[in-house]
């Protein structure tokens, strides 16, 4: 689907910066996780429009992530106010509709 929408190389940046959460788990680096899994968060809910990836892929990759990076691994309230009062399906509500057809 990628390769017929032109879109195949945009989710790069994110798998790159997926990499570097990954070296960091597995060196066990806590303070490195937390770093650049808040950085990927950042990335997905600010910077799809310059990378070319769809808004509901990036609300999807981040409701994700959110969900199955433990709490002392990521700063949930960082990325968005919304996150303390509605959990990671904030998009859903507040970005964008699936239900809707948006």
């Amino acid at each position: 689907m990628l390769k017929l929408e032109g879109r195949e190389r945009a989710y790069d940046p994110y798998i790159a910066q997926l990499a570097m959460v990954r070296i960091a788990y597995n060196a066990g680096d806590e303070k490195g996780v937390f770093a650049t899994m808040n950085r990927l968060m950042d990335m997905l809910q600010k910077e799809t429009k310059g990378t070319g990836i769809p808004l509901w892929s990036a609300k999807e990759i981040f409701d994700f992530c959110g969900r199955m990076t433990p709490t002392k691994l990521h700063d949930a309230l960082r990325h968005s106010p919304e996150l303390a009062e509605g959990g990671f399906d904030y998009w859903d509500d507040d970005v964008i509709d699936l239900g809707k057809g948006t």
